[in-house]
């Protein structure tokens, strides 16, 4: 149960942000780092896809200690290391994009490989239970980022600062989420209502509707 909330809420997390990432870089690249870095857009985008996977992966290690199988976990990172590399190594004379193409594809390989030989061998989690954690940030992720590209392509050609369009595409990529978890996924969004409350300094909190009870006073001798 632990688990599965740590999945869920860090997903919601990080898939939606790399999502506007994604929508966004096109212009916000340029605004931030100049138009020399124009050329690393593409290779970081689909980069961006292999940080989704590695987020929706989060919690394995722990999870396979909690178990009591260290062993099987550093056997899987190892074998997965020498492929990376190897991987890596293969492709880098193609060129970055070929690159971050075999790591995307990598990351997607490994989280089926672990969610068979970690998860769902050896610790008893279905692939149905990782897609129920998983499913409703990534549905509201796709939606927000097809709403955020949409608008930073509509606002683009009528002339919209580079800025400007980062700013309201990203609003409206960033409400369109908010209104789905709402709406359909109620009880993802009081997780990440009750993570923001967490993480807000207690005096930004709002403040709590239960008060404390009071203390009864101390009665006196007879």
């Amino acid at each position: 149960a632990t688990r599965r909330k740590i999945v869920r809420v860090h997903a919601a997390t990080i898939l939606p942000l790399l999502g506007l990432y994604i929508a966004l870089a096109p212009w916000a690249v340029p605004v931030v780092f100049g138009e020399q870095w124009s050329p690393a857009i593409v290779p970081s985008q689909i980069l961006a896809v292999a940080g989704m996977v590695a987020a929706i992966v989060t919690g394995l290690g722990p999870m396979m200690m909690a178990v009591g199988r260290p062993g099987a976990l550093l056997a899987f990172n190892t074998v997965a290391c020498a492929i990376y590399a190897t991987m890596v190594f293969l492709l880098a004379p193609l060129g970055i994009i070929a690159v971050s193409i075999g790591v995307a594809g990598f990351h997607l390989v490994t989280l089926a490989a672990s969610q068979y030989l970690l998860l769902d061998r050896i610790c008893g989690i279905r692939t149905r239970d990782t897609a129920a954690e998983i499913g409703p940030a990534i549905l509201a992720t796709a939606v927000t980022t097809a709403i955020t590209a949409a608008a930073a392509n509509a606002l683009d050609p009528i002339g919209v600062p580079p800025v400007a369009v980062v700013c309201i595409a990203g609003l409206a990529g960033a409400g369109a989420f908010c209104w789905i978890l709402r709406a359909a996924f109620p009880d993802l969004a009081a997780e990440m209502i009750s993570l923001v409350r967490r993480v807000l300094p207690s005096r930004l909190r709002a403040p709590s509707r239960l008060r404390p009870a009071a203390t009864p006073a101390p009665q006196g001798r007879a």
